[in-house]
């Protein structure tokens, strides 16, 4: 119960999507992580307020990122009140989209589609358990993810 009570008054307030984005901005900043390159954002378990106030959180919390010259990304996982139509059109600063694994939640990425696809959950990795394992390609408009680049 304290988890959903704590998702709820942290996504309830768009206000916060600010601040949550300031705060990315200056670890990636503080990491000296290059301009151009995408910070993510996991949007699950946000169920508990309406499609509106997620919209207008992501946006806040993207308009900071992108502002400051990063792209945006964000996780489409389970428990989260958006659309598929909402999750690309109203999201006018988000052009990445990673999709879960999770069959039973899945929620398609109207016109663009995703960029990183959950392959398997709770697999084991040189000891750590459990691990996703994601695999990257272009969407459907060409997006392709951007990490930090060598050099």
């Amino acid at each position: 119960m304290a988890a959903n009570l704590d998702s709820f008054f942290h996504w309830a307030d768009p206000s916060t999507g600010t601040s949550r984005g300031q705060e990315k901005v200056s670890a990636a900043q503080n990491v000296d992580y290059p301009g151009g390159c995408t910070i993510y954002l996991d949007v699950e378990q946000t169920d508990s307020v309406s499609a509106t106030t997620v919209i207008d959180w992501i946006n806040n919390w993207a308009a900071q990122v992108v502002d400051a010259g990063y792209e945006t990304r964000i996780y489409v996982g389970c428990v989260q009140p958006l659309d598929s139509s909402q999750l690309y059109y109203g999201l006018p600063n988000v052009n990445h989209y990673w999709e879960t694994c999770s069959t039973d939640c899945r929620v398609a990425v109207d016109v663009r589609g995703c960029q990183v696809f959950q392959t398997a959950c709770s697999t084991s990795f040189c000891g750590f358990s459990p691990v996703d394992e994601d695999t990257y390609e272009h969407d459907a408009l060409g997006g392709y993810t951007v990490g930090r680049q060598k050099g």
